[in-house]
């Protein structure tokens, strides 16, 4: 294994936790690691992320729902080990709102603080045990927690399936297309109809990936875009870049 370089990995939560948890992950970089830039892309996800590294005091932080990249800089030993959210999923773990933090890296709330789980995973020297931590942690107080709201996660569903008239999907929760609105902004971060433009992103992406291929006419179609015209729009504004320069990274 080349210890020269970033590794990142990630790990499936406990069954419990996986209606509100997509995953555990880290990112470990040594110190004599050449800097590099990384540009973090929407994916209508929340993190809670916690920075181990030695020279830092962070106690945790929340990363919200994104609409546009996040540059992240490496330029020292880096030690992250976070939780990545469901789009959604976050919200039995805030007390707040999810759009209050999108676009915005802030405090964790005050209740995961009062635990010091920022100690706790400092405590450990692994990465397993930390893992286990964080996921003692969310259990514990998923036991406090409201589940997601259905219409949410319905909504949600239909919106990675295809369903792109946000209208007909509010109909089908049973809730108005404003309503449906301020249920997303809640809950995801986002409006309906920006969560599905971050959907088809993130769908573009893993086709490229899949077939390899540069055939943009055909992977705009093939995720759901009107056209290539409105595939390259749509990237630049959420990424950007272009989907050719994203292929290219």
């Amino acid at each position: 294994m080349d210890y020269t370089r970033e590794r990142y990995k990630e790990q499936l939560p406990a069954k419990a936790l996986r209606p509100y948890v997509d995953c555990f992950w880290s990112s470990l970089a040594p110190a004599h690691i050449a800097p590099v830039t990384r540009r973090i892309l929407p994916d209508g996800c929340i993190d809670f992320i916690f920075d181990l590294s030695p020279s830092s005091s962070c106690e945790g932080k929340v990363v919200g729902t994104m609409t546009r990249p996040l540059l992240f800089q490496i330029t020292d030993s880096v030690c992250l080990v976070a939780v990545r959210f469901r789009p959604g999923g976050a919200a039995p773990f805030l007390n707040f709102a999810a759009d209050e933090v999108t676009d915005l890296q802030c405090e964790l709330p005050r209740e995961w603080r009062m635990v010091r789980l920022s100690d706790r995973l400092r405590d450990e020297t692994t990465l397993s045990g930390r893992i286990h931590q964080l996921e003692s942690a969310l259990l514990d107080r998923l036991a406090e927690t409201l589940p997601v709201d259905k219409r949410v996660q319905i909504a949600i569903s239909m919106i990675e399936q295809g369903h792109k008239r946000i209208g007909a999907i509010a109909n089908e929760v049973g809730t108005s297309r404003q309503h449906l609105n301020r249920l997303f902004r809640q809950h995801v971060g986002v409006g309906a109809k920006c969560f599905g433009r971050v959907v088809r992103l993130q769908q573009l992406l893993a086709h490229v990936e899949t077939t390899k291929q540069a055939n943009w006419s055909f992977a705009a179609l093939n995720v759901g875009y009107y056209d290539q015209a409105h595939m390259v729009t749509e990237c630049r504004s959420l990424t950007g870049l272009t989907p050719t320069e994203l292929a290219a990274r």
